[in-house]
């Protein structure tokens, strides 16, 4: 399927009970910027995943594309549990000034998520302003393996308590910063990622050309 939208490609929100999950698989998107004059929220985004209830849906998020044209946000997950991004691409074609950088893949709050082999990409340009890759905020026991993200201001950004964080074979490119504990206001807590020996034996490499 093919999405051109200016606020949300795919928007799924569950309610308070639990369901039975969702495959988002093989689509491409192209989101724009949202230029309705009484619309200041800021929320275009590809793939919108929403749980109101204490027992959020698990869904897998696999193969899709997504092209920011003005959009904010690729993926964006608030209290999802157990969901698997795998395997998706999130670039930019365009990017502009927002109150906050825009996001490849953000997630909030939640259990357990499964982030691996995603592609983040943003354009080449000085300091890499306006574009960021990974945020997560609040996510309990996240799973971060095989991912790689390039040309962007924070590479990959934790918020508040994530504990159990498992942080794997990720690749940095090009970044203003690769790896940011807190945002300058909130810091992070991620759990033991061991020694620089063991971090190394986990595969996460800065590859800055």
């Amino acid at each position: 399927n093919l999405f051109s939208t200016n606020l949300y490609g795919i928007y799924s929100q569950s309610g308070f009970l639990p369901g039975f999950g969702q495959t988002i698989i093989d689509n491409d998107f192209f989101v724009k910027e949202d230029c309705r004059p009484d619309v200041s929220s800021f929320s275009e985004r590809g793939i919108y995943l929403r749980d109101l209830g204490v027992v959020g849906d698990p869904r897998r998020i696999e193969g899709n594309t997504i092209t920011l044209e003005g959009g904010t946000t690729g993926i964006l997950g608030i209290a999802n549990n157990e969901s698997v991004i795998f395997d998706n691409i999130i670039n930019w074609a365009d990017i502009k000034e927002y109150p906050y950088p825009s996001r490849g893949i953000d997630l909030r709050f939640g259990e357990r998520p499964t982030v691996e082999r995603n592609l983040v990409e943003g354009l080449a340009q000085p300091d890499y302003e306006g574009v960021d890759g990974f945020v997560f905020r609040l996510v309990d026991q996240p799973n971060i393996l095989c991912n790689a993200v390039d040309n962007v201001n924070d590479g990959m950004r934790f918020e508040g308590i994530n504990n159990n964080t498992d942080l794997i074979a990720n690749d940095f490119y090009d970044a203003g910063t690769g790896l940011r504990l807190g945002d300058g206001e909130v810091d992070a807590i991620i759990g033991q990622q061991g020694s620089v020996t063991e971090n190394i034996q986990n595969g996460n490499e800065c590859l800055v050309t």
